[in-house]
């Protein structure tokens, strides 16, 4: 038998049974999961098991779990604290992303090149974290976190790459300069008004 903890509190659970990992999820997540508490994390034989992985561990036989151990939250808090962690973020990307813009139009290409790279790993991190919490936030019935604000993105990182790809500098300092950090402005503008609606919220409670 495996050990489960969540919260890092070991619990038990009755009639828990399934012949692999995807289904005791599936009847762990009908005990924990309710209107005021979200799985946040969840770790299969200490090690942690992302959305990537996910696939690969669902058919995992349960005679080879040893443990499942699982984080949960309040999706409100939890929404609030990503909002406030992408506006935060936001103050770093958009400097380093005029940067790489400058630097690309100077003809600094190893340096340029070098910031571009993380601000692109930036900006992933940043649309993961906007999407969930979008996600989260009409999963509970509420409006869009940021309306069509989101929309841009699959098109500003193909164009992106594209003139990565062809080498052409100028073009991509154009897009970052014309495309990106206007998106990014654009967030950035109206994040406040989302935080200050979860705030009034809790205040409410």
């Amino acid at each position: 038998m495996f050990d489960v903890k969540v919260d890092g509190q070991q619990r038990e659970f009755k009639g828990l049974a399934g012949s692999n990992f995807g289904e005791v999820m599936d009847r762990l997540c009908q005990e924990i999961v309710t209107p005021n508490r979200v799985i946040t994390a969840v770790k299969v034989n200490g090690e942690e098991i992302t959305s990537e992985m996910q696939s690969k561990y669902c058919s995992l036989p349960t005679d080879q779990l040893k443990s499942i151990e699982m984080e949960t939250a309040n999706p409100e808090q939890l929404i609030r604290q990503n909002l406030l962690s992408a506006a935060d973020y936001l103050t770093r990307l958009i400097p380093a992303s005029e940067e790489a813009a400058e630097m690309f139009r100077l003809g600094e290409e190893m340096g340029a090149n070098e910031l571009y790279a993380q601000c692109v790993e930036g900006f992933r991190w940043l649309v993961r974290l906007l999407r969930g919490s979008d996600r989260l936030q009409q999963l509970r019935g509420g409006e869009s976190l940021l309306g069509d604000h989101l929309s841009p993105v699959p098109q500003i990182t193909d164009e992106m790459f594209q003139a990565q790809r062809d080498q052409d500098w100028v073009m991509l300092a154009d897009l970052l300069e014309y495309e990106l950090i206007p998106l990014l402005k654009k967030w950035q503008k109206a994040l406040p008004p989302a935080i200050q609606q979860r705030e009034e919220k809790q205040e409410c409670k």
